[in-house]
């Protein structure tokens, strides 16, 4: 019983050892966080500013390897961008978000406030790398 209970010690141990050791390699990798966001028509330029406000804000920041954007209009006018933010590793993107966050507080911006009132939707994932094939040539 003694041995059973050592061995399932060892093994949930080891467990452990595997899972802090897949956080930490996840956090040493790159970060990409992509952004769907939908913008009703009548908020299209006020969103526009916005965004190209922080993207060149964001551009300035140490450990952003690639930033882009995609965009789409449907029939009614409304504007679909997509945004795609790859980052050298977790400390970059969280040392871009602080960054973003104080510039907000010395502007006296509530985002989230602002985007409710536009109408604007943001889905947000932050996802980590697992195959580019971008060195593929035809």
């Amino acid at each position: 019983m003694t041995t059973m209970l050592l061995a399932n010690c060892l093994c949930y141990a080891k467990s452990e050892n595997i899972v802090d050791s897949v956080k930490t390699k996840t956090k040493q990798m790159e970060q990409v966080l992509i952004d769907k966001i939908t913008v009703p028509k009548n908020a299209i330029l006020k969103l526009i500013n916005r965004l190209d406000y922080n993207t060149s804000l964001l551009e300035k920041q140490p450990g952003l390897i690639k930033n882009s954007h995609y965009e789409q209009i449907d029939e009614q006018g409304n504007l679909t961008i997509i945004t795609i933010a790859v980052w050298k590793d977790v400390d970059a993107l969280n040392s871009a978000k602080t960054t973003i966050q104080e510039d907000y507080r010395r502007n006296n911006i509530n985002l989230p406030e602002k985007l409710k009132e536009w109408g604007v939707v943001i889905d947000r994932g932050l996802y980590q790398l697992k195959r580019d094939s971008s060195h593929i040539s035809n």
